[in-house]
């Protein structure tokens, strides 16, 4: 969905429905956390699991989807890279 269609919709009184708990997610579907960078790892370590689950929130309705981005300062991720 375009952003003019969402602001449309908004402007309109309607609803916007946002994806799920990506991190949470992962978790259930097994992806080991970090903890320093708990589900930022998962980009690079299963994308394959990251992409399924925003394919199954699209799936299940979702007009937005929010990135898997929690977490992913550089400071984050180096700190996870040296454990």
């Amino acid at each position: 969905m375009s952003v003019s269609r969402l602001e449309q919709r908004l402007a309109g009184g309607g609803v916007v429905i946002l994806d799920g708990a990506t991190g949470t997610e992962l978790e259930r579907r097994g992806v080991p956390m970090d903890g320093q960078a708990w589900s930022a790892t998962a980009n690079l370590t299963h994308p394959d699991v990251v992409r399924s689950v925003h394919e199954d929130y699209i799936r299940a309705g979702a007009d937005v989807i929010i990135t898997n981005t929690f977490a992913t300062a550089r400071n984050l991720l180096d700190a996870a890279a040296r454990m």
